[in-house]
């Protein structure tokens, strides 16, 4: 199933770009993008792995200087990027940016490589979102922190009849908004350190995560 999924993703995404930096500027969207940069507080020196980078808002939050790696499956996507970095740094910004064509379920990176990693908007996106999830984690250096931002159900709550309908749809058109991150995370070698609800509905979670290899998963 996943790659055909991928195959249509990468569809559905070449339509989605032409209109994704409107999308993303809803209040939604653009509230939760800024509170998971605010967690994060990157400094000049990280290594900064940006997993389904999309057009590349994350760029605009970057401090002067960033080392960066962009990773997304879209060729559609990663022109938008590229070009969002080239504005960037024409300012004076000097980003350090590198694009990959890639799977988000199989991150061509080396294990511990990056010292934050972010996923925003993505792991509802993926066809299996635990792999999705793992690779962050291996990717991530031991003690490195992961983001996240995404639509989550409670992890006990049920989805309506008229959700369940309406996730077919979004389904089709590249999100499940029926997971539950608990689930997704559930034993890996992570420390949740802060867990924002967001409108609304609290169905949007900024969520920042520590690599902890040596210990138990903690939820």
């Amino acid at each position: 199933m996943t790659p055909f999924r991928n195959a249509w993703n990468r569809v559905i995404y070449a339509g989605w770009s032409l209109v994704y930096n409107g999308l993303i500027q809803l209040p939604p969207y653009r509230r939760g993008r800024e509170l998971l940069w605010r967690m994060a507080e990157p400094v000049a020196g990280e290594r900064v792995l940006l997993v389904g980078v999309g057009t590349g808002i994350d760029l605009d939050y970057l401090p002067a200087g960033a080392t960066v790696t962009g990773i997304d499956l879209s060729p559609s996507m990663l022109r938008l990027a590229r070009r969002r970095a080239e504005d960037h740094n024409r300012a004076g910004r000097n980003l350090g940016v590198q694009f990959i064509q890639g799977d988000a379920q199989q991150l061509p990176c080396v294990e511990g490589e990056f010292d934050l990693v972010v996923l925003a908007l993505i792991l509802s996106v993926v066809p299996e979102p635990v792999p999705c999830l793992a690779e962050a984690v291996r990717a991530c250096k031991p003690g490195g922190r992961i983001l996240v931002f995404d639509k989550f159900l409670a992890e006990s709550a049920q989805p309506r009849p008229i959700r369940r309908i309406i996730n077919l749809l979004t389904r089709v058109f590249g999100t499940d908004i029926n997971r539950r991150f608990e689930e997704i995370a559930a034993g890996l070698p992570l420390k949740v350190c802060e867990d924002r609800p967001l409108a609304p509905g609290n169905s949007f979670r900024a969520i920042e995560l520590r690599h902890t290899p040596s210990r138990p998963a903690e939820q």
